[in-house]
């Protein structure tokens, strides 16, 4: 039997996921979650998740979220499975939630792991960067890479060397350092096993084509580099860039390929510009939050 997760906020009710017992839908405000709703200003980035049991009970997960999640009037405790009923309402940030039975046949559109991550451990691997006709895609020219001027902190120069500077590759060579270096002990349903290899754990997570994790794992265990470079892809893979963004994601291109800070600063103006309001923007962000400092240039 499917479920339907139910959002309702100002501007009314709606099916947002269908899912089935043992199955999971995630929440928040960014494209980390499977549902995401970015005009929820009280909601986190990724907020919650709800799981439906075999016996056909309910359960929502409050993901370490900033303003809690509620069920009823009760707070979730975060990282804590919280029961609920169908007809109880879950609260995150702004948006309720609720649970109701769904018809076989299913209305709601699923997110699957894009092919080129599938079939990649690095999800670049099928087209070049900029300027880059006869080289592998996850080769980035050696003679790209910048050195930041006045660092005197060889941590910081060892990080931005993997973050910045790597031309293959992954964070750490295993799935457990990468979740541990960014909190995300709670974020996957699979917890990685001991040793168990980056490309391991991701090819583990994409098993599941109607879950995201894969790509938010993805997304943090690329270098910086690396993760705009396939975000630009992303954004390619799903059809025509829509009219007038396109000058948008080659300023993010443009910072991948040159990594130089006067791209950098060019792509943020140029989602600025945009307004934010398309996906074509957030990889024009990505590349500007990458490296450098997020004060004015003069500063």
């Amino acid at each position: 039997m499917p479920f339907q997760l139910i959002a309702e906020d100002e501007s009314g009710s709606r099916p947002v996921a269908e899912f089935r017992p043992k199955e999971s839908v995630t929440v928040g405000r960014t494209a980390a979650a499977r549902c995401e709703f970015p005009k929820d200003s009280r909601m986190s980035g990724l907020h919650a998740e709800f799981v439906a049991t075999e016996d056909g009970r309910f359960a929502v997960r409050d993901l370490h979220s900033t303003n809690g999640t509620f069920v009823g009037k009760r707070r979730a405790e975060a990282g804590v499975p919280t029961g609920f009923s169908g007809d109880e309402e879950v609260l995150c940030g702004q948006t309720r939630f609720r649970v109701a039975e769904a018809e076989e046949s299913g209305s709601t559109q699923k997110m699957a792991v894009p092919k080129h991550l599938r079939d990649s451990t690095l999800g670049i691997s099928e087209a070049p960067l900029p300027g880059e006709t006869e080289k592998p895609a996850a080769t980035i020219p050696a003679d790209a890479s910048k050195s930041v001027a006045g660092d005197t902190s060889s941590d910081l120069n060892d990080r931005r060397k993997t973050d910045i500077e790597s031309t293959t590759g992954w964070l750490s060579e295993t799935a457990a350092a990468v979740v541990a270096r960014f909190g995300l002990e709670v974020a996957f349903a699979v917890a990685p096993e001991e040793g168990e290899a980056t490309d391991a754990y991701l090819d583990r997570l994409a098993q599941d084509a109607e879950s995201t994790e894969a790509l938010v794992f993805a997304a943090y265990a690329l270098p910086k580099r690396l993760a705009v470079w396939w975000a630009v892809q992303c954004v390619q893979s799903v059809g025509d860039i829509a009219a007038g963004f396109e000058p948008v994601l080659d300023e993010a291109a443009r910072w991948v390929e040159t990594t130089a800070e006067a791209d950098r600063r060019e792509a943020f103006a140029a989602a600025e510009e945009a307004g934010l309001s398309h996906a074509a923007c957030w990889p024009a962000v990505a590349a500007f939050w990458a490296d450098g400092s997020l004060g004015p240039p003069d500063v």
